[in-house]
């Protein structure tokens, strides 16, 4: 019986200032002379380091300079003076000093460093208290021992750098002309294809004269191999342009519902595709060409994959920062071989269904090549079997705006896993606790979801048999788009009953409650900004007040209404995100609220019930989103009352 767990991904050993630290003494900055004598006579030490009230570092009193200022001084004064009022401490403190972060790599800290002059450095924790000086003599000792010599290091990334930029100019040339020749080639043939397609339908249909029906065998086999392979060179293009970067996109507003409709209109399928498109979504901006192209390709692969009892669907739905297209169908699904590079080469995939192979894989590639242009991506997970489940993720505006190019997507999970049952129960598990999960399966791929979605957190198997995860891991960590992102190394334990800890590693059970807690620890509460919040039946004037100040000062939008006539009409006009409901002081009947149901427009949006006597009622009404916040006096908390709103939102 095997156990699955997690633990943090620990990397290979990174050197940092603190590992060179050595502890001096410490003395205030109003500390008398004679208390800097006997520090140097009891620690024995060549410094001692002075800061101020705060802890933070000033400077360094070096021991020789210290005898040095008063062999001068004694020599100039004849009568005996008080020993301590010689001089201020100010005046013995070496300024030539760095402060630096005891975190800062060895790497980052060669910045610092200058040939033909001797610095001290001050290492200094996340809040500025100072932890000791740099052992500049055990830094030099390690370099030696490790044969590092800075100038013949930079020397040897520069020539790196410049012979990998010269191999990168040879490969877009080649690719240039090979994208060219591409091109070329598939728009030389789609004339004489383009020739066969039209005289072959003039053949079927008997307009150049009666054929046999031997004949007339021949002439649709030449008319449906000519129309499959103009479909393939329409797609060589397609695939060219996109690779090349030359793939223009003509955003524009799209009402999502009309037109996933269109889309499963124009398909023939002998299975009926189900629609759901959540009542939240009305328009997006985006390519309708493009668009229109992927859920095609998406939706031809389920359509081919899937029996005639079979079930196809096309979910619509918000999430985090996107808008996600899911294709699901219950068919034969996706064997883990052909899982594992799906996207990566253009291999035709073997339908059980039918004993042969489906199409060319350009579909899948040159689909996932438009979401990626687009703004987005597409995940999948699939099993033998039961089906599979293809998901788009597209930006609701494209371009992004700016301000969201290094935001991480809150509740946005990456799993970089190839065993398909730690895959599908670990999904199940995170979208029960919120969590919208994307599969990644190899390093490339994983680190262009990273890249390009900028998820929260990844689980990432360190049993990979395609790459090494320690590659992978530091080409996010290095990347200033993905740095930010947590980290979560997925291993299988067969001896691990339990869950333990260690001095390296968090390990825990995959189980949810252990997830949520592990997860909760790094979330970051989301700012949810332009909210549209509706009073119905407002309490009295003194609440609705206090709660409109409060909202204002977080850029929410308040609207208050006694009745579900004008709520529904608001919702219609200003697109309600919650809504707050306290029954106590309406002029309705408390079995009016029941006739929520009827409304269709609300029923999709949470509530906010502010009394137990509407909460309860509330409950009565079958999949409605209730959030009760039941305070225990009549004095409400606003901070906590808004907290409970996110939460519903969310």
């Amino acid at each position: 019986m095997r156990s699955y767990h997690f633990s943090f991904f620990m990397l290979t050993p990174v050197l940092m200032l603190r590992d060179f630290l050595i502890n001096v003494p410490l003395c205030q900055e109003n500390i008398s002379l004679t208390q800097i004598l006997a520090l140097f006579c009891a620690d024995q030490s060549e410094l001692i380091c002075v800061v101020n009230e705060n802890s933070s570092p000033l400077g360094v009193i070096r021991y020789h300079g210290f005898l040095d200022h008063f062999t001068r001084v004694f020599s100039a004064i004849s009568p005996p003076v008080d020993f301590d009022s010689l001089s201020e401490i100010h005046d013995l403190i070496d300024t030539r000093i760095t402060i630096l972060p005891a975190q800062m790599s060895i790497e980052d800290f060669c910045h610092y460093l200058q040939e033909d002059e001797q610095q001290i450095f001050t290492l200094v924790d996340s809040e500025g208290v100072f932890l000791g000086l740099l052992n500049q003599n055990k830094l030099l000792k390690f370099f030696a021992q490790n044969q590092l010599s800075l100038s013949k290091n930079l020397s040897n990334f520069q020539n790196e750098c410049q012979q990998l930029t010269a191999r990168n100019i040879d490969l877009m040339q080649m690719l240039h002309w090979r994208n060219q020749l591409l091109a070329s080639w598939s728009h030389q043939l789609k004339s004489p294809v383009t020739a066969l397609v039209a005289l072959s339908n003039l053949l079927q249909e008997k307009k150049l004269g009666t054929l046999n029906p031997r004949q007339a065998n021949y002439a649709q086999q030449i008319y449906q191999s000519s129309r499959q392979l103009m479909g393939l060179l329409s797609l060589t293009i397609d695939l060219t342009y996109g690779s090349s970067g030359q793939l223009m996109l003509k955003p524009k507003p799209l009402e999502i519902n009309s037109f996933c409709q269109e889309v499963c209109q124009d398909l023939t399928s002998h299975i009926p595709i189900k629609i759901e498109v959540n009542s939240r979504l009305n328009m997006m901006i985006a390519d309708h060409l493009q668009l229109r192209k992927i859920l095609i390709y998406l939706l031809k692969n389920a359509i081919n994959f899937t029996p005639d009892d079979g079930q196809i669907g096309l979910k619509v739905e918000p999430w985090c920062n996107w808008i996600a297209f899911t294709i699901w169908h219950y068919g034969c699904g996706i064997t883990v071989e052909n899982q594992l590079s799906l996207f990566e080469e253009c291999q035709p995939l073997d339908n059980p269904l039918t004993g042969k192979f489906e199409g060319t894989g350009l579909e899948l590639i040159l689909s996932q090549q438009m979401a990626f242009t687009s703004g987005g991506d597409i995940s999948f997970i699939s099993q033998i079997d039961q089906g599979s489940e293809f998901t788009l993720l597209l930006p609701p505006v494209f371009p992004p705006p700016l301000n969201q190019e290094k935001k991480t997507n809150l509740n946005l999970i990456l799993m970089v896993e190839t065993d398909v049952v730690i895959i599908n129960n670990l999904r199940e598990n995170l979208r029960d606790l919120g969590y919208f999960v994307i599969v990644a399966r190899s390093a490339i791929e994983a680190y262009r979801k990273a890249y390009q979605l900028k998820p929260n957190f990844i689980f990432c198997n360190d049993n990979l048999s395609l790459t090494s995860p320690i590659d992978l891991i530091n080409l996010l960590k290095n990347d200033s788009i993905t740095k930010d992102i947590i980290i979560f190394n997925l291993t299988i334990i067969s001896h691990l009953p339990y869950t333990f800890f260690n001095d390296n590693s968090q390990y825990l059970l995959l189980n949810k409650g252990n997830l949520s807690n592990l997860l909760n620890q790094f979330s970051i509460p989301e700012i949810i900004d332009n909210l549209t919040i509706l009073l119905l039946s407002p309490l009295n004037f003194e609440f609705e007040l206090g709660f409109t100040n409060h909202a204002s000062s977080l850029n929410y939008r308040v609207i208050s209404c006694n009745s579900l006539k004008q709520a529904a009409q608001i919702n219609n006009f200003w697109s309600i995100n919650v809504i707050i409901l306290d029954a106590r002081n309406s002029q309705y009947s408390v079995n009016y609220w029941l006739t929520l149901k009827d409304y269709s427009t609300l029923v999709d949006l949470p509530f906010v019930t502010l009394d137990t006597q509407i909460t309860s009622l509330m409950n009565q009404i079958n999949n409605l989103k209730i959030f009760p916040y039941l305070p225990l006096s009549e004095n409400y908390n606003l901070a906590d009352l808004f907290q409970v709103i996110n939460i519903a939102i969310r």
